[in-house]
């Protein structure tokens, strides 16, 4: 059964490869950034099992009690390898598909992000400009516009450039919560608790 799996599991990273070695022509080396040496460590956790579970098989057809334990600790060390294999295999396609995601939504996404900024502008020059709210839309248009500038790159880091927006648009939310906040109404209670304090410590 193990033996099968790692055939299983060595024929899926084959395939991962080769659809990694497609997609890395097509996009910024820095998009791997994040999986550099996975590949690599996932095809020696499967040589590590493969030679495990050959060395146990060979230890357990001798039939001694004390080499039997042997072979059933390397069998297990072998499970926990292919396991290892298993979950790097996972973490590359994974990685391909948020990166083909971000490629066909990125534009869109930058566009968003500067329609927030648009909005926010407008919430806070609406409600009265302040330095801090200002700021933080400063920020969120530095950012949106690296990544407008990341999308005319020949190779776009589209994972750097959604990343970019999202951040401009969480700006851009913040000014304008920040502005509604500031220009919240008091309410009638407030007047009254204030009476009431002074009353209540007022002398005699």
């Amino acid at each position: 059964e193990l033996e099968g799996t790692i055939e299983t599991l060595t024929a899926d990273l084959g395939r991962v490869h080769a659809e990694f070695e497609t997609a890395a022509s097509s996009y910024a080396p820095s998009s791997w950034r994040e999986i550099g040496g996975v590949g690599q460590a996932a095809a020696q956790d499967l040589e590590r099992a493969r030679r495990l579970h050959e060395s146990a098989a060979r230890v357990a057809e001798s039939g001694e009690p004390d080499r039997l334990e042997r072979a059933e600790h390397e069998l297990r060390e072998a499970s926990l390898a292919v396991a290892d294999a298993a979950r790097l295999r996972q973490a590359i396609e994974e990685h391909l598909e948020k990166l083909e995601a971000a490629a066909v939504e990125a534009r869109a996404i930058v566009l968003r992000a500067e329609q927030e900024i648009d909005r926010a502008w407008a919430s806070v020059h609406e409600r009265g400009d302040s330095g801090s709210e200002n700021e933080l839309l400063r920020r969120a248009a530095e950012l949106v516009q690296r990544a407008r500038d990341g999308l005319a790159r020949p190779q776009p880091d589209w994972l750097a450039i959604v990343e970019l927006a999202d951040r401009a648009s969480r700006l851009a939310r913040e000014a304008r919560a920040a502005a509604a906040v500031r220009t919240l109404p008091r309410t009638a209670s407030q007047p009254v608790i204030s009476i009431s304090i002074a009353t209540h410590n007022s002398p005699g």
